[in-house]
């Protein structure tokens, strides 16, 4: 989809430029944050030139994180919402995203160690069979992923005593 939107945006005006424009970069944000990457772009919030509009807050929330919360609405109607909890050092402590389009929604909250792992997992779709079973897919992997790393801390806790 990200790559779609460049292909429009350059047919629309060969000079354009991803990295001034907002939507883009908030739409590179959550694929950096899919993909395990810590690089975030800052977002101006907004109407934008596709005609999404993008909303970015930044919010002390309460144990000493920074919590840093981004809506995308596009003019058809799907909304993304991505808020991430950060501790001092600037690693994610917890996150959640919640996707709604027309045809339903997928939530989904990450809480993280101060190593950065994935420890737990929680969240609910709506919507089509077909992807909801993809979604629950999805949650179940990273299920297995958190308890994995739940078990090696223990693992490693006990190794040190």
């Amino acid at each position: 989809p990200l790559q779609n939107y460049e292909k429009k945006m350059k047919a629309a005006n060969p000079d354009w430029n991803k990295r001034d424009d907002n939507s883009w970069k908030a739409r590179q944000n959550k694929i950096n944050e899919y993909a395990g990457s810590k690089k975030r772009y800052e977002v101006t919030t907004g109407k934008q030139d596709d005609g999404s509009k993008v909303k970015q807050t930044e919010t002390k929330a309460a144990n000493n994180t920074v919590k840093t919360k981004t809506v995308i609405k596009d003019p058809e109607g799907n909304k993304d919402k991505n808020v991430e909890h950060r501790d001092k050092d600037g690693n994610i402590v917890k996150q959640k995203t919640v996707k709604k389009t027309v045809e339903g929604t997928e939530k989904l909250k990450t809480k993280y160690d101060e190593d950065g792992n994935l420890i737990r997992v929680r969240g609910y779709v709506t919507g089509d069979k077909e992807k909801r079973q993809k979604a629950k897919d999805e949650k179940k992997r990273l299920k297995e992923e958190a308890k994995g790393n739940r078990k090696k801390k223990r693992q490693d806790r006990k190794n040190e005593k």
